[in-house]
């Protein structure tokens, strides 16, 4: 008897279902989305996080909109029968609506790799026309844009320290003139970039002696980099290639060194012999 009852309200409310008339979903729609970039590579940002400032936040609460964020970047979401609204907001508050949020990362990597001014925070106009200055249409269309956020790599001096025997090869004649040149193409055009070797050896912290080779200029770090350096011996017309490809300078090395009474940053690699 009890089984015939529920079996009679299941039809019942199955009946009654198919005979409501449906309601129509709401529809979402994007109204920003913003994508980061670094030059040193995409490990950079990993463990970055986007967080919004608490005028951001109650915006979002009050108008309802949906934040989608990641390491990559975020995209804010409506309903899209909910932009008039949103638009009238901003007129009858009399400007338009900036939305901002704090870059943080608990990640060495990020600061080690981006330049000493590089963004920490992100600050995005809602749409890129006024909605004070233009009809609600004109201001909903030009919604659902797509900003990048580049961020720098890290400028610095390459520093090559050749610890070992190096010099007693030297001395017996088996190496003469030891080079260190970085080659790649950058722009369509290659280049040749030979690195100075400094007048005097430098004494480690243990007393052993290390030659110094330094870039010229400071080079950018990257996760994964066209420029190659090698090390070869120049004293015969034609150089002898020892090593083709030597490590590059990386963050995890980076260090604060003065020379010639400036600060710098400076990452060192060692070649052990």
């Amino acid at each position: 008897m009890n089984q015939a009852l529920l079996r009679d309200s299941a039809a019942r409310a199955a009946a009654h279902d198919r005979a409501r008339p449906p309601r129509a979903a709401d529809v979402y729609v994007p109204l920003l989305r913003a994508t980061l970039r670094h030059d040193y590579g995409a490990s950079a940002l990993a463990g970055l996080r986007l967080l919004p400032s608490q005028l951001t936040s109650t915006l979002c609460q009050q108008h309802g909109l949906l934040l989608r964020s990641d390491a990559q970047g975020l995209t804010l979401i409506a309903i899209q029968r909910a932009l008039p609204a949103l638009w009238q907001a901003q007129r009858d508050e009399g400007c338009d609506y900036l939305l901002l949020w704090q870059l943080e990362c608990r990640e060495a990597l990020f600061a080690q790799a981006s330049t000493d001014d590089a963004p920490h925070h992100l600050l995005l106009p809602l749409a890129p026309c006024s909605a004070l200055d233009t009809d609600c249409e004109t201001w909903c269309a030009s919604l659902g844009r797509t900003q990048e956020l580049r961020i720098a790599a890290r400028l610095c001096e390459w520093k090559y320290l050749l610890v070992g025997d190096w010099a007693s090869l030297a001395a017996s004649g088996q190496i003469n003139d030891l080079r260190i040149a970085a080659t790649g193409a950058e722009g369509g055009s290659s280049f040749d970039l030979p690195f100075a070797r400094d007048a005097e050896p430098e004494t480690l912290p243990d007393g052993r002696q290390a030659w110094v080779y330094r870039s010229p200029e400071p080079l950018a770090l990257a996760q994964h980099s066209r420029r190659r350096v090698a090390l070869s011996d120049g004293s015969n017309p034609t150089p002898r290639v020892l090593i083709g490809a030597l490590a590059h300078g990386g963050p995890r090395s980076l260090q604060r060194q003065t020379r010639a009474g400036s600060p710098q940053w400076v990452t060192e690699i060692f070649l052990i012999r």
